[in-house]
C-alpha cells in the first residue's frame, strides 16, 4: 500500500461570486519519489459555466502548469535528486502562488493506493473529467436577479427613480451600495445570487456578504440593508443557513433582510408604502 497526497486545481472565474470549476489534479507519493499531474485537454466544460471565456488562453495556462507539474516530477525521479518532497503543497506553491485570484489548489488530501496509476485514473475522473459531459444551465448573475426578479416591481411601483447610489464609511473600508433611500436610516437594496452550481461556492459567497454586513457595524451611519437574493432552488435547508446567517450580521445601528423571489411584489409595495409615509 501506497501512501499518497493530492490536490485539486481549481480555475475561479468571478472572484465575487466565487463560482469554480475544478480543471486539473496533481498527486504525490513521497516514499515512491512519483509526481502525477493531470489538466483538461478541452474548454467546453468550462465554457458552459463561463461563457465570456477565452479557451484557448485558458489551454495554454493549463498546459504550461502541467508541464511544471512533470518538470518538479523529473527532479524528484532523477537518482541525484537527493532531496525529500514530504508535503505536495511545497510545490504546488511555487506553480501557482496561494493568491491568485483565479487559480487555486483545493485543500490537500491524503489517501492509500495499492496502484497509484489506478488511483491516479479514478482522481482524475471523479474530480475533473465526470462533469465533462454533464449539462450545465448558466447560472445568474447579481445583475441577473435584479432585471429578471425585482426591477419590474420596483419600476411598477415608482420606486427606481427616488433611489440613489451612496458609498457608506466603516471604520476599515467604504463600502458601495447602489440602490438606497434615507428617511433616518438609510436603505440600502443589494440584489446578490446564491443560485450557483455549488455547495461550496453557495457558502463562500454567504461568508463573504457576512463579513461586510459585519464590517458595516462598525459605521456611523444607520443602515437598513435588503439583500435581494435568488436562492438555489429545492435546498430548503442550504436556504435556511443563508437567511439565519445574514440576518445574524445584524447589530446596534444595522437590520438586515434577505429578500426572496416569491416575496418581490409585496415588498416592493411595503417600500413604496414607506416611502409615501415618509413624504
Amino acid at each position: 500500500m501506497t501512501p499518497f497526497q493530492y490536490q485539486v486545481l481549481r480555475y475561479v472565474h468571478d472572484r465575487v461570486t466565487g463560482e469554480f470549476v475544478n480543471v486539473g489534479v496533481v498527486l504525490l507519493a513521497p516514499q515512491e519519489r512519483q509526481l502525477r499531474a493531470q489538466m483538461l485537454r478541452k474548454t467546453q466544460r468550462v465554457s458552459r459555466f463561463f461563457h465570456d471565456i477565452n479557451g484557448r488562453r485558458l489551454l495554454v495556462t493549463l498546459r504550461d502548469i502541467e508541464r511544471q507539474c512533470r518538470a518538479y516530477g523529473q527532479q524528484i525521479e532523477a537518482p541525484l535528486h537527493f532531496e525529500a518532497v514530504e508535503s505536495l503543497t511545497a510545490i504546488t506553491q511555487q506553480i501557482i502562488c496561494p493568491n491568485d485570484a483565479a487559480w487555486q489548489w483545493g485543500p490537500l488530501q491524503r489517501g492509500i493506493a495499492v496502484s497509484l496509476d489506478h488511483s491516479f485514473t479514478d482522481l482524475y475522473g471523479r474530480l475533473v473529467e465526470h462533469y465533462t459531459d454533464e449539462p450545465e444551465t448558466p447560472r445568474p448573475t447579481d445583475k441577473d436577479v435584479w432585471r429578471q426578479h425585482y426591477k419590474k416591481y420596483f419600476e411598477k411601483h415608482h420606486l427606481t427613480e427616488r433611489l440613489q447610489p451612496r458609498t457608506v464609511a466603516t471604520a476599515n473600508d467604504r463600502i458601495d451600495f447602489h440602490q438606497t433611500w434615507q428617511n433616518g436610516a438609510l436603505h440600502c437594496y443589494e440584489p446578490v445570487t446564491f443560485d450557483l452550481a455549488h455547495a461550496e461556492s453557495i457558502k463562500d459567497k454567504m461568508y463573504k456578504w457576512f463579513g461586510k454586513l459585519v464590517e458595516l457595524r462598525t459605521s456611523r451611519q444607520e443602515l437598513h440593508v435588503y439583500l435581494l437574493t435568488a436562492l438555489p432552488p429545492d435546498d430548503r435547508e442550504l436556504n435556511d443557513l443563508i437567511r439565519k446567517k445574514l440576518e445574524s450580521a445584524a447589530g446596534d445601528n444595522i437590520t438586515v433582510d434577505v429578500v426572496t423571489e416569491d416575496r418581490a411584489e409585496a415588498f416592493s409595495r411595503q417600500v413604496r408604502k414607506k416611502m409615501e409615509a415618509h413624504s
